[in-house]
């Protein structure tokens, strides 16, 4: 059974000591660069670093995603002051199998805009889908806290997931 819109909005928004993971699932090297550019667009400030090895980091431009991942690096960073939705949106990428990747995106509770409703979230996953064409996309929680008895209310991980992917 899908959880109730007031619970996806809790798990959204409440402060307790978990970040929100969105995983895209299935993203190609091409998608991916077109998935941060589109976000790189929605903020006023970014800062990128890429890791051809564990001891190595390069910086990097937010117009310039795609010569690391073509190298098979990970890739990581921060947009900050963002439009409407996110005042602040973590990143990493890192290419998996031949030709395919994975991108995660890190909010914070108090870093999501949503206005007493999922729907401008639900919409913005449903763009980043399509822009990055991933096979799915979901939100869950991620444990942040330097607290080892941290312990989610529920069993519930997944808040939301769309496409084959997330529906496992």
């Amino acid at each position: 059974m899908a959880p109730m819109t007031d619970d996806v909005l809790r798990d959204l928004t409440v402060s307790d000591g978990s970040c929100r993971d969105v995983n895209l699932f299935g993203v190609t090297r091409a998608g991916a660069e077109r998935l941060l550019a589109w976000i790189t667009s929605q903020f006023d400030s970014h800062v990128g670093d890429a890791y051809p090895s564990r001891d190595q980091v390069q910086p990097i431009e937010a117009a310039n995603f795609a010569g690391p991942m073509d190298a098979g690096y990970s890739v990581r960073g921060i947009w900050e002051r963002g439009s409407t939705l996110f005042d602040q949106l973590q990143y990493y990428v890192v290419p998996e199998h031949e030709g395919d990747g994975f991108v995660e995106l890190t909010f914070f509770p108090q870093d999501i805009h949503l206005a007493g409703t999922v729907a401008p979230l639900t919409t913005w996953l449903q763009n980043a889908l399509t822009v990055a064409t991933a096979s799915g996309v979901m939100v869950r929680f991620e444990n942040a806290s330097f607290d080892p008895t941290w312990a989610r209310r529920d069993d519930r991980e997944v808040i939301i997931a769309i496409g084959s992917e997330g529906e496992r």
